[in-house]
């Protein structure tokens, strides 16, 4: 793949699902009145059911992007007895918002990060726990059940087929996210068919700004 350009089926499939941003860019960015300067930090946040690739993409991505920090949710959530409650959940949203306040306070004006809110409303609560505004990039990653499963089948602990008709059933594809982009950028990537690289290229067209220092 030369230079930094995607496949332009790619870039069209970027184009295309960026059209909700640039109409809402029109009303004011992140909800600013237009000329007002945007932050300087940034948060790029990878969300998605089990097995559409968010830890995979999040590898892949962090390494392409100046000044970025990458923390993967699903590490810090790891608690022994685990758990995911409501109390876990806040927690977990504490613990992040208090690591992307540590690594922006050192100069990592990037923090990438996924696996740690499936909705808009978790969205809205972890950034209730952060106190230092921030340029908002939600990247959805999607696919289709089979795809899901055997990404899941192919892990190095793979999981059952009770487990994941299980998960899938009390996280379903969220259609909640994509109706605030006055909030955030917002990409959804129908990532059947797509190899990890051929993602980040997506993303590279979407957001070019995320790969410059």
């Amino acid at each position: 793949m030369a230079g930094n350009m995607a496949p332009s089926h790619l870039r069209a499939d970027a184009t295309t699902r960026d059209r909700n941003y640039r109409s809402s860019r029109m009303r004011g960015y992140l909800g600013r009145p237009m000329g007002e300067a945007v932050p300087e930090n940034r948060l790029i946040l990878i969300v998605g059911q089990e097995g559409v690739g968010k830890t995979t993409t999040l590898r892949a991505l962090a390494p392409q992007i100046p000044r970025s920090a990458r923390v993967d949710g699903a590490e810090l959530a790891a608690v022994n007895p685990w758990s995911l409650d409501d109390s876990r959940l806040n927690l977990l949203w504490r613990n992040m918002a208090d690591v992307a306040t540590n690594y922006w306070e050192a100069g990592f004006r990037n923090f990438v990060a996924g696996s740690f809110f499936s909705n808009l409303n978790q969205y809205a609560a972890f950034r209730e726990h952060l106190n230092a505004d921030a340029e908002t990039y939600v990247i959805h990653l999607c696919a289709g059940k089979l795809t899901r499963d055997q990404r899941r089948i192919d892990r190095s602990k793979p999981s059952t087929k009770e487990w994941r008709d299980h998960v899938d059933s009390v996280d379903p594809e969220d259609q909640t996210l994509a109706t605030d982009t006055d909030s955030y950028r917002y990409l959804r990537i129908d990532n059947d068919g797509l190899s990890v690289e051929e993602t980040v290229e997506v993303i590279r067209a979407w957001a070019p700004e995320l790969f410059e220092d």
